[in-house]
Protein backbone atom coordinates (compact mmCIF):
# COMPACT_ATOMS: atom_id res chain seq x y z
CA UNK A 1 0.00 0.00 0.00
CA UNK A 2 0.96 3.80 -0.09
CA UNK A 3 1.90 5.59 2.15
CA UNK A 4 0.02 9.74 2.97
CA UNK A 5 2.65 11.95 2.20
CA UNK A 6 0.66 13.77 4.91
CA UNK A 7 0.99 11.58 7.89
CA UNK A 8 3.99 10.75 10.08
CA UNK A 9 5.66 6.89 8.57
CA UNK A 10 5.58 5.12 12.01
CA UNK A 11 1.81 6.01 12.66
CA UNK A 12 1.38 3.53 9.42
CA UNK A 13 3.37 0.86 10.21
CA UNK A 14 1.61 -2.01 12.05
CA UNK A 15 3.36 -2.81 15.18
CA UNK A 16 6.53 -4.84 15.18
CA UNK A 17 9.45 -5.16 13.16
CA UNK A 18 11.55 -4.77 11.11
CA UNK A 19 10.12 -3.03 8.40
CA UNK A 20 10.27 -3.00 4.54
CA UNK A 21 9.64 0.02 2.57
CA UNK A 22 10.38 0.01 -1.26
CA UNK A 23 10.19 3.23 -3.31
CA UNK A 24 8.22 2.77 -6.06
CA UNK A 25 6.77 5.44 -8.81
CA UNK A 26 3.18 5.11 -8.52
CA UNK A 27 2.38 7.52 -11.65
CA UNK A 28 3.91 6.67 -15.41
CA UNK A 29 4.28 9.66 -17.76
CA UNK A 30 3.55 8.76 -21.24
CA UNK A 31 6.67 10.66 -22.33
CA UNK A 32 10.03 10.35 -19.95
CA UNK A 33 12.04 13.09 -21.37
CA UNK A 34 9.14 14.99 -19.28
CA UNK A 35 11.23 14.04 -16.48
CA UNK A 36 13.31 16.97 -15.89
CA UNK A 37 15.51 15.67 -12.88
CA UNK A 38 18.21 13.03 -13.62
CA UNK A 39 17.40 10.81 -10.35
CA UNK A 40 14.16 10.93 -11.21
CA UNK A 41 14.71 9.57 -14.36
CA UNK A 42 17.14 7.13 -13.28
CA UNK A 43 14.27 5.94 -10.48
CA UNK A 44 12.00 5.51 -13.12
CA UNK A 45 14.61 3.06 -15.37
CA UNK A 46 14.74 0.76 -12.27
CA UNK A 47 11.42 0.76 -11.48
CA UNK A 48 10.42 -0.43 -15.47
CA UNK A 49 13.68 -2.89 -15.02
CA UNK A 50 12.18 -4.22 -12.19
CA UNK A 51 8.71 -4.27 -13.10
CA UNK A 52 9.69 -6.62 -16.37
CA UNK A 53 12.62 -8.73 -14.58
CA UNK A 54 9.37 -9.69 -12.08
CA UNK A 55 6.73 -9.96 -14.89
CA UNK A 56 4.58 -6.88 -13.02
CA UNK A 57 4.72 -4.91 -16.25
CA UNK A 58 4.16 -7.55 -19.14
CA UNK A 59 6.33 -6.70 -21.84
CA UNK A 60 6.69 -8.39 -25.56
CA UNK A 61 10.22 -10.11 -25.95
CA UNK A 62 11.12 -8.11 -29.07
CA UNK A 63 10.75 -5.01 -26.80
CA UNK A 64 12.19 -6.60 -22.86
CA UNK A 65 15.51 -6.97 -25.67
CA UNK A 66 15.73 -3.64 -26.92
CA UNK A 67 15.16 -2.32 -23.46
CA UNK A 68 17.61 -4.77 -22.03
CA UNK A 69 19.88 -3.28 -24.47
CA UNK A 70 19.38 0.12 -23.75
CA UNK A 71 20.36 -0.90 -19.94
CA UNK A 72 23.27 -2.80 -21.26
CA UNK A 73 24.36 0.37 -23.15
CA UNK A 74 23.69 2.64 -19.98
CA UNK A 75 26.23 0.35 -17.72
CA UNK A 76 28.65 -1.05 -19.83
CA UNK A 77 29.02 1.47 -22.59
CA UNK A 78 29.75 0.66 -26.17
CA UNK A 79 30.40 -2.80 -27.31
CA UNK A 80 33.72 -3.72 -27.33
CA UNK A 81 34.84 -7.17 -28.95
CA UNK A 82 37.61 -7.42 -26.81
CA UNK A 83 35.71 -6.79 -23.81
CA UNK A 84 32.39 -7.97 -24.51
CA UNK A 85 33.48 -12.16 -25.16
CA UNK A 86 30.89 -14.31 -25.09
CA UNK A 87 28.93 -14.79 -22.33
CA UNK A 88 29.10 -11.65 -21.33
CA UNK A 89 26.03 -11.04 -20.17
CA UNK A 90 25.54 -14.28 -18.31
CA UNK A 91 24.99 -12.42 -15.07
CA UNK A 92 22.18 -10.28 -16.06
CA UNK A 93 18.80 -10.61 -15.94
CA UNK A 94 16.18 -9.05 -18.00
CA UNK A 95 12.73 -10.98 -17.96
CA UNK A 96 10.86 -13.69 -16.24
CA UNK A 97 12.32 -17.66 -17.14
CA UNK A 98 15.29 -15.15 -19.40
CA UNK A 99 16.25 -18.22 -22.36
CA UNK A 100 20.11 -18.37 -22.88
CA UNK A 101 18.97 -17.22 -26.75
CA UNK A 102 17.71 -14.08 -25.34
CA UNK A 103 21.02 -12.79 -24.22
CA UNK A 104 22.20 -13.21 -27.87
CA UNK A 105 19.58 -10.66 -29.19
CA UNK A 106 20.53 -8.17 -26.59
CA UNK A 107 24.32 -8.81 -27.39
CA UNK A 108 23.39 -8.14 -31.31
CA UNK A 109 21.19 -5.16 -30.50
CA UNK A 110 24.04 -3.91 -27.99
CA UNK A 111 26.41 -4.03 -30.78
CA UNK A 112 24.31 -1.55 -32.73
CA UNK A 113 24.40 0.89 -30.23
CA UNK A 114 27.25 3.50 -30.15
CA UNK A 115 27.91 6.68 -28.14
CA UNK A 116 28.41 9.15 -30.81
CA UNK A 117 30.64 12.23 -29.67
CA UNK A 118 31.57 15.24 -31.55
CA UNK A 119 34.16 17.10 -30.33
CA UNK A 120 34.22 21.29 -31.22
CA UNK A 121 37.96 22.46 -32.03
Amino acid sequence: RWLDPNKPIRKQLKRGSPYSLNFRVKFFVSDPNKLQEEYTRYQYFLQIKQDILTGRLPCPSNTAALLASFAVQSELGDYDQSENLPGYLSDYSFIPNQPQDFEKEIAKLHQQHMIRVTMKL
